[in-house]
């Protein structure tokens, strides 16, 4: 079968569309958000000390970070999204189950 559209954007290694916490979306690329990067880092921090999603979100919250929709609450089901998103330790693209190689510098180093 063919591949068309979103998934041979990813498969080439290229945003296949939408927003994602963290960055972005410039013709295609992923350019790193500098303030939203920083929150990012704090959630990879926090989980590191076995924070639970739930508690990370009550703090990002209780901190007054807005999410990208910037009018919803931090919920642990985003956190646990954000936090097993392959794109912010490799810079690895996931679309449809997938895993595709790509340009985009990860967030975490």
């Amino acid at each position: 079968l063919p591949i068309w559209g979103r998934e041979r954007k990813a498969e080439q290694g290229g945003w296949h569309g939408g927003q994602i916490y963290g960055y972005k979306n410039i013709d295609g690329k992923l350019k790193i958000i500098p303030d939203e990067a920083e929150t990012i880092k704090l959630l990879f921090k926090l989980r590191r000390k076995k924070t639970t999603y739930k508690k990370i979100a009550v703090e990002l919250n209780k901190l007054n970070i807005p999410t990208k929709r910037k009018s919803t609450l931090w919920r642990q089901s985003t956190i646990r999204k954000i936090y097993k998103n392959p794109i912010y330790k490799t810079g690895r693209i996931r679309y449809k189950g997938q895993v595709y190689d790509s340009n985009t510098e990860p967030i975490i180093k």
